[in-house]
């Protein structure tokens, strides 16, 4: 896991991960408008995300709250931890175009689990034409000894293709 001082600069994404986010949001609830869920991977030295897999976690949202199932993200990641140990949390994912009011509310959650947790958005519903992607980091805004709140400030991301072997 990255140390508190690793500043993210990039986040590489694995097609596959990209692919279970797309997944999970077609096979969603038909009332749930997005889907949210845990990354895994690692992050380097040089302050690169790479996104190796990733889980869907259910949640609630309302207009007012949002309410995330942490007992089937731990049994989750316990899952995954016995399948791959060099996977650990890099931040979450969520099926919108943007950041939304409950995005620091989830983001504080992924804050507790792992040091500078990335958001990363996939725009399922083709807003613009097209399936946007974006990556954020968070930084902590507001008046020292006062009301504080988080910044999400969009970073580089690619797909990582670098690694694929193609079978046949």
């Amino acid at each position: 896991m990255a140390s508190q001082n690793t500043c993210v600069k990039q986040v590489l994404i694995h097609p596959t991960a990209l692919f279970t986010i797309i997944d999970s949001y077609e096979r969603r609830n038909e009332d749930a408008k997005r889907v949210i869920g845990t990354l895994l991977g690692r992050v380097e030295k040089n302050g690169v995300v790479e996104v190796t897999n990733c889980f869907t976690v259910p949640h609630v949202e309302t207009q007012d709250e949002v309410a995330l199932d942490k007992e089937y993200a731990i049994s989750m990641l316990d899952l995954h931890k016995q399948a791959s140990r060099t996977e650990d949390i890099v931040g979450w994912f969520a099926t919108s175009d943007d950041v939304t009011d409950h995005s620091t509310l989830i983001h504080e959650y992924y804050s507790i689990a792992t040091d500078n947790p990335i958001h990363f958005t996939v725009d399922t519903q083709m807003k613009n034409g097209r399936m946007a992607m974006k990556a954020y980091v968070s930084s902590t805004m507001g008046v020292p000894g006062g009301t504080t709140g988080l910044i999400f400030t969009p970073i580089p991301h690619q797909s990582n293709t670098k690694k694929l072997k193609l079978s046949g």
